[in-house]
Parts: structure tokens; sequence; C-alpha cells
């Protein structure tokens, strides 16, 4: 792996990393979701809006990773998402909404591969997952409130193209001191 170039040895650890060949690997993925391409401009729009960053993300295992993010111009201090960033579906908003957006027999599958490899996530986030899934059935969105990390908020709507695809989860993600009450359910959840 290490002349291949897949992996690297940092210099100063001597622990390994990440070499620029995994690049290759992951290119041509990107390359051939051509939704990526379709929605950076409404995502670029949303996100100067709301004065966040709008993702677009898919299921990797038991998380969703982002393939496609845009941010606001706004946004100071650090970054809420990046392209390859990866978040536990369980734990968060833009992993419910894709549970939310599969077939009740897949969310299922998946709900109980989470239960047995994750149990303690399972125990301290399942009831919330299982109501927040409940709620999008009206809404059309999950929300989180500080729940994943107290200093954002997020919000996620699955997306699948058609019955056949692949289920990709948009999501938008605020600092929370710039959330106001009520504004994820009535304001963000519907624009996004």
């Amino acid at each position: 792996l290490l002349n291949l170039g897949y992996l690297r040895t940092d210099r100063h650890t001597g622990k390994y990393e990440l070499g620029t060949a995994v690049l290759a690997l992951a290119y041509p993925l990107l390359a051939n979701i051509s939704l990526r391409q379709n929605v950076r401009f409404p995502m670029h729009r949303l996100a100067e809006k709301l004065g966040g960053s709008v993702s677009l993300g898919m299921r990797d295992r038991l998380s969703i990773v982002y393939v496609e993010t845009s941010r606001s111009s706004s946004i100071q201090s650090y970054q809420l998402s990046d392209i390859g960033m990866s978040h536990p579906i369980i734990k968060t908003a833009n992993g419910r909404a894709f549970l939310a957006g599969c077939t009740p027999e897949y969310r299922e599958t998946l709900l109980n591969e989470i239960r047995v490899k994750t149990p303690e996530d399972w125990k301290i986030h399942g009831e919330r997952a299982l109501a927040s899934i409940e709620a999008w059935k009206e809404r059309g969105f999950c929300y989180s409130y500080r729940e994943y990390r107290p200093d954002i908020c997020t919000v996620g709507v699955p997306y699948r193209p058609d019955t056949r695809s692949e289920v990709y989860v948009f999501n938008c993600v605020l600092h929370s001191h710039l959330v106001k009450p009520g504004q994820l359910e009535n304001e963000i959840g519907p624009q996004l």
C-alpha cells in the first residue's frame, strides 16, 4: 500500500495515514454522481440565504458521508461540513432523514444493524431517531437542535431520484447560537 501510494508515513509520528492515490479511487465515484453538479448552485444560494452550510450526503456503512457541500461566506471560525466528512446515521438529522427515505424493509434491516453494531449509540439515540422518522411523515424533514453537537443545529431531507435509485440526503447545518426558536421547523426545514 505504501509503494502504491495508498498509504504514507507521517514523518513526525511515524504513523500511517492515507496517501494521495486514494483520491484516484474516490474521484470516479464523485464524478459519476451527476446530482452533485445539478444541485451545486441551488445549494450555494440556500447556504448564503440561511448563513450556514448545505450538503448532499450518501450512506457509507452506518454513516452519512458528504459528497457535495456549499458554505455561506458569512460562516466564521470553523467549517461545519465538508466533502468527505462522515456522521453517524443514528445520531444526526441527516442520518435520520436517510432512514425516513428508505423503504420500510431496508430501514428495519439498517436499524437492526445499528442496534447490533453500536448498542450504546442505539441506547442513547434510538428512541429519538424513531420519533424523528415518524415526525418526518408529517413535516417532510428531520431536525436536530444541539443534539449531535451542542454548537450546531441541523435539518435533513431525504431525496430519491426514482424508486430504484440510491437515497441521498440534503442537510443544512447552522451554528446553534444563530438559530431562533421555531426556525428549524418553520423556516429552514421547509426551504431545504
